[in-house]
């Protein structure tokens, strides 16, 4: 099978073998931080995550506004707030304020040259980049935060979620929504898998069915940007990103890891 290494070419500028999460692996981590019975489903967070990095954790290219997989603006008014916040989920506080540029209302960027909260360590791109597990989890509790009304005293639903995810943006929240009923439907146990197949049955069902989820990721990069990964230009990829074991389970190998 193959490995984050083998992959070329990248699915995207900037990503990387060190970042890359395969799809179990991105399921399981967001699982692991999620609260139960938040209103942002892991299938939702996955496609936010695939549609912004392939489910890569790593800095914006260019003038660097955002980092990590789903591409948090940590140096965003909002993201200084979280990170500094006591009550953010994280068991740990940061000064976040100079770490990338920040943004404007009118989307122009900037740079600070003093912290905003000196009193506080300084957060590091290394501090993510180097941990792909806490690239996740700030992620995941920036949105529990935001949820719970900690960031406006405005407690938020899916839609106020997927605002603040897309600067509001209808094409973006109707292109995720999409995908994660996508991905949902592909996690459902496929009644077409018979247990008692041959090597060569199960060879050709794989084939089939990596083509088939391949689709149904890309449904959300293509209603959104439309910059879908193709399957065979990327084949590579796509066969790290989706194991042949997982495919042939999805249950199953998230539940065994085989």
């Amino acid at each position: 099978m193959a490995t984050a290494q083998d992959v070329n070419p990248v699915p995207g500028p900037g990503w990387s073998a060190s970042g890359a999460f395969d799809l179990p692996t991105i399921w399981s981590t967001v699982a692991k931080h999620r609260p139960p019975n938040f209103p942002m489903s892991i299938s939702m967070f996955v496609t936010v995550f695939f549609e912004e990095t392939a489910c890569c954790n790593m800095l914006q290219q260019g003038s660097p506004v955002a980092i990590g997989p789903g591409q948090f603006q940590i140096s965003e008014d909002i993201g200084v707030r979280f990170f500094s916040n006591p009550n953010n989920f994280l068991g740990e506080q940061y000064d976040s304020s100079c770490t990338l540029f920040g943004v404007r209302g009118d989307l122009t960027i900037f740079k600070r040259t003093k912290p905003l909260h000196p009193e506080l360590t300084a957060l590091s791109t290394s501090r993510i980049l180097d941990d792909n597990d806490f690239s996740v989890k700030m992620h995941v509790k920036l949105f529990q935060w935001m949820q719970m009304g900690l960031s406006d005293g405005k407690p938020k639903g899916l839609d106020g979620l997927l605002s603040a995810q897309t600067g509001n943006n209808a094409t973006a929240k109707r292109a995720f929504g999409d995908g994660a009923s996508a991905l949902d439907q592909m996690m459902l146990p496929d009644p077409n898998v018979k247990p008692g197949w041959s090597n060569d049955e199960w060879a050709t069902y794989i084939k089939k069915r990596r083509s088939e989820w391949v689709q149904k990721l890309n449904v959300a990069r293509r209603g959104f940007k439309n910059n879908p990964i193709p399957e065979q230009q990327f084949s590579k990829f796509w066969e790290f990103f989706l194991p042949d074991g997982f495919i042939q389970s999805p249950t199953g190998y998230m539940t065994w890891g085989f």
